[in-house]
């Protein structure tokens, strides 16, 4: 199973996501926001006191701008004042506003230059600003991109687990044979294993030379087994560093051998026969013009389904025709001559007769092309020619 979070938690399966981390801050915020809307409202429109049975209470319900309010005494309707409050929540808002912008990395700065942001500020703090919100989206990027590393390195050895053989694929355009086992995940994983590791070697030194200065017994103590732990495990990425890069050069040895075996009988593949060359020397469009030679190779492949003999001459004769049908315009002469150069295509005929045989009736390729369009058999077509 395979995780994407953006911040990961020691000692727990799941991660945090953003949601997660500015959820509180949000309701936070909205709840101050809502405080401060409700306190505008109140002060603008705020409850009425009135003395009971000495005021119409219609006129009072009566939000009409300048209605009057019958009344039988003065002083019988008095505002409930709401002091504003509002503007002193207002620093609250800004400040979750900016812990939001601290946690997710998307400030006011890295969006484009605001006014405010960017007023009596220096060119050395806005840089610094804008990197440091690019530092933090880089880390959950970085996050969110071990856990792509680590599915796609679980497709991987899924496929070479499975896959013996490998598959042939195109590249370059040519089909070339590809074995998954040739791609190997954990060469670069163990390097980037290596870097972290030098790295924390690196700050566990620095740690030491600091409680030294310090005299500091127990930080220094901690910083020995940390830098023991950290050298046993430099030897083990090693030790299986050297292991895979072996595994790696015997694999593709192997897989030298196989490409050199599979390549024998490609070489040895039989030739064209003399009527074939005969046909693609005077078509000359076939191998020069990539969709002709691809249509008349999916012609060739439904002659053959059909039954033809691809030694006949009826078979080439079929396969001139129907890429003629196809692409009338590539031919030499005019319309008209290649009309009539076009081979008929016999029908038998609606019509038979016991004495004379079978009676057939010869479309033409327009013929043929509108019955196909129209989809009615040519059988039935030729009854009303």
């Amino acid at each position: 199973m395979q995780k994407f979070e953006i911040d990961p938690e020691p000692h727990t399966f799941y991660g945090r996501s953003i949601a997660d981390i500015v959820i509180d801050d949000q309701d936070a915020a909205t709840s101050i926001l809502r405080g401060i809307l409700d306190n505008v409202a109140m002060t603008n429109n705020p409850r009425v006191g009135i003395v009971d049975g000495a005021v119409n209470i219609d006129d009072v319900l009566n939000n009409e701008i300048g209605a009057i309010v019958r009344m039988r005494q003065p002083g019988a309707v008095q505002d409930l004042a709401v002091p504003f409050t509002a503007g002193q929540t207002l620093g609250a808002l800004t400040y979750l506003d900016q812990l939001v912008e601290g946690k997710t990395g998307v400030t006011r700065a890295s969006m484009g230059l605001d006014p405010d942001a960017m007023q009596s500020t220096t060119k050395a703090a806005v840089q610094a600003t804008v990197q440091a919100a690019a530092g933090q989206v880089e880390v959950m990027v970085r996050n969110l991109a071990d856990g792509a590393r680590d599915l796609f390195g679980m497709m991987l050895r899924l496929l070479q687990k499975n896959m013996e053989n490998g598959a042939m694929m195109r590249m370059n355009g040519r089909f070339q044979p590809v074995d998954p086992k040739a791609f190997d995940i954990d060469k670069g994983y163990m390097s980037e294993s290596e870097v972290r590791n030098k790295m924390a070697a690196d700050l566990a030194r620095q740690a030491l030379i600091a409680a030294r200065n310090e005299g500091d017994y127990s930080k220094e103590e901690e910083a020995r087994a940390a830098l023991t732990k950290l050298d046993l495990e430099s030897e083990r990425i090693r030790v299986t560093k050297q292991k895979k890069e072996q595994e790696y050069e015997n694999f593709q040895k192997e897989l030298e051998t196989q490409q050199q075996t599979y390549q024998q009988p490609v070489t040895q593949r039989p030739q064209p026969s003399q009527k074939a060359i005969d046909w693609a020397e005077k078509n000359t469009w076939f191998k020069s013009d990539p969709e002709m030679t691809d249509y008349a190779q999916r012609i060739h492949r439904g002659l053959v389904a059909e039954g033809f003999d691809t030694e006949s001459d009826n078979y080439y004769n079929e396969l001139t025709q129907r890429v003629k049908l196809k692409f009338p315009e590539s031919f030499e002469g005019s319309d008209q001559t290649t009309r009539s150069a076009k081979i008929a295509q016999p029908v038998a005929s609606a019509n038979r007769s016991a004495t004379t045989g079978r009676k057939s009736v010869r479309l033409t390729p327009s013929q043929v092309k509108i019955a196909n369009k129209l989809g009615v058999p040519l059988s039935e077509y030729a009854k009303y020619v």
